[in-house]
């Protein structure tokens, strides 16, 4: 009997240890609220990413368009090369430039002076210069204006020359030579808007109707600096 009551407590003792280490698992309530904010931090974490990812998305598309539209402006709004002069409509001088979508450009500028003669040139003097040249770093100001830098003016005659009586002598490109910063104005400019000294040049080239009209009514380019203008003559 003493051998069966003591199996029979060792069994129960037994069958309490197995009780007491038996599958504990279900989580408290704070392991279940830390569940709950890491999967809170990590939607947090995933959501901040989808924001950044978009606005990086947005930044790189808007700097392409920037430089679609600054490749845009890199040439003049025109199909084709326009013939341009600068002119006072006295005396017997001009300007005569050629101009290129591209900003580079060609001319000639002639000023006559027959007054000034010696004896191996009594037909006079003419100051000229046959040049080439570029305009740099167009760009768009507004729907009828571009600015644009003067990279270079090359002109082609180097010394003094007696032929057929008269002088030539080399000169410098009025109204180019020594300019900065130029301005292009489509036909669309409001005359309103534009420079008094641009303006003032219109006379010797162009006709009575444009200088009659609200627009410039022709293609215009401003030597800002000098004040010079030339146009288009429609």
């Amino acid at each position: 009997m003493k051998k069966k009551a003591a199996w029979m407590i060792g069994a129960m003792l037994c069958a309490g240890c197995l009780w007491g280490c038996g599958d504990n698992t279900q989580p408290t309530t704070e392991t279940t609220q830390e569940m709950t904010t890491t999967e809170a931090t990590t939607e947090s974490t995933t959501t901040e990413a989808t924001t950044t990812e978009a606005t990086t998305t947005e930044a790189t598309e808007a700097a392409t368009r920037d430089a679609s539209e600054a490749a845009a402006s890199t040439t003049l709004p025109i199909s084709e090369a326009i013939d341009m002069i600068f002119a006072s409509g006295a005396g017997a001088w001009s300007t005569e430039l050629k101009l290129n979508p591209d900003g580079s450009f060609s001319g000639s500028y002639h000023d006559s002076e027959m007054g000034e003669s010696g004896d191996d040139y009594p037909n006079g003097s003419i100051y000229v210069a046959t040049f080439t040249g570029q305009f740099s770093n167009i760009k768009k100001v507004n729907d009828y204006t571009y600015s644009m830098t003067l990279s270079n003016v090359n002109v082609e005659e180097k010394e003094e020359k007696i032929e057929d009586g008269v002088r030539y002598v080399p000169s410098d490109v009025y109204g180019i030579s020594g300019g900065e910063t130029f301005y292009f104005y489509t036909k669309d400019a409001p005359v309103a808007e534009l420079s008094q000294d641009f303006l003032s040049w219109r006379s010797g080239v162009t006709s009575e109707e444009q200088q009659k009209s609200d627009t410039l009514a022709g293609y215009g380019l401003y030597n800002e600096k000098d004040g010079d203008g030339f146009f288009t003559y429609e």
